[in-house]
């Protein structure tokens, strides 16, 4: 048996991360969520790339932690949020960061997720999964159009990350030199990351 197998069956958390297509930034987005999280007190997650990507060479300081909180995975399966993503919330203990382009067909694309995952799981469902729509791979006026899902689908359904030149560049992500947009957009992604994992910690 897998050590992700295993996880599995204590009923550990996994936090899966998928792009609605490639080229969303799911990866590095996966490296920003890791950097949120990699000091909370439980310890950082334990990382699954099963995509073919490069998640351990996007992390800024690296996957050497203190303590790792092996009740908690970060997983990202690259761009099949339509597939493997909302299957993921078959699991009650799975939630879902889902990766898409800030532009009208990006948010097409989320509004058709969130739609699916109202309709196979219900309020349960959408309660476990954000959708980021990611300047990096698109960047139109969308904030009506975002607004309108969050009456829809909630509030935390939605979270714009803007664009920043820093994140273009290959290898380590430089977090030192992120322009304050993308900080705002990180710590709104931390932020909900952190709101599911607390709500979802509660329910259990």
């Amino acid at each position: 048996m897998s050590d992700f197998e295993r996880r599995r069956e204590t009923r550990g958390v996994r936090v899966v991360l998928a792009g609605t297509a490639g080229g969303t930034g799911t990866t590095t987005l996966a490296a920003l969520v890791f950097e949120s999280l990699r000091h909370s007190l439980e310890g950082a997650p334990v990382l699954y790339d099963h995509s073919g990507g490069d998640l351990g060479a996007r992390l800024t300081n690296g996957d050497d932690v203190a303590q790792l909180d092996d009740s908690l995975a970060l997983h990202d399966i690259g761009p099949h949020a339509f597939t493997g993503g909302i299957d993921a919330l078959e699991a009650p203990h799975d939630l879902l960061v889902a990766v898409t382009a800030a532009s009208p067909a990006g948010l097409s694309l989320a509004e058709r997720l969130l739609s699916t995952a109202a309709d196979r799981f219900g309020a349960a469902g959408t309660s476990r999964l954000v959708v980021v729509a990611n300047g990096a791979a698109g960047r139109s006026r969308i904030g009506r159009t975002a607004e309108v899902l969050r009456d829809r689908f909630g509030q935390g359904a939605v979270v714009l990350f803007p664009r920043d030149e820093a994140l273009a560049i290959g290898g380590r992500i430089p977090l030192t030199r992120l322009g304050m947009p993308a900080r705002r957009g990180q710590a709104a992604l931390a932020q909900r990351s952190g709101e599911l994992l607390a709500m979802h910690r509660r329910a259990r």
